[in-house]
């Protein structure tokens, strides 16, 4: 994956906006450590622009990246979706 396909991935799963040279240190990170480890990033929330600095877990890139719905109504009752 490269640098833009990092940064798209990290904005529609995790919220995150991050430049080109944090995708690049995150690609680093990723490919010269254990992929398991989580390390610490500067980020902006994609929301609201707020500049955060998150512990980033490479592990949770591995989910879908389109979100599932909260809840489902039918009727009058709410159906969760099974994790």
């Amino acid at each position: 994956m490269n640098s833009e396909e990092l940064q798209e991935k990290l904005k529609s799963i995790l919220g995150w906006r991050v430049g080109p040279q944090t995708a690049a240190y995150i690609q680093s990170r990723m490919q010269a450590g254990s992929p398991q480890e989580a390390f610490p990033i500067l980020a902006h929330d994609a929301r609201t622009g707020h500049a955060i600095r998150p512990s980033f877990d490479p592990r949770r890139l591995n989910v879908p990246s389109t979100p599932k719905p909260a809840a489902t109504a039918v009727g009058q009752m709410l159906l969760f979706p099974a994790d």
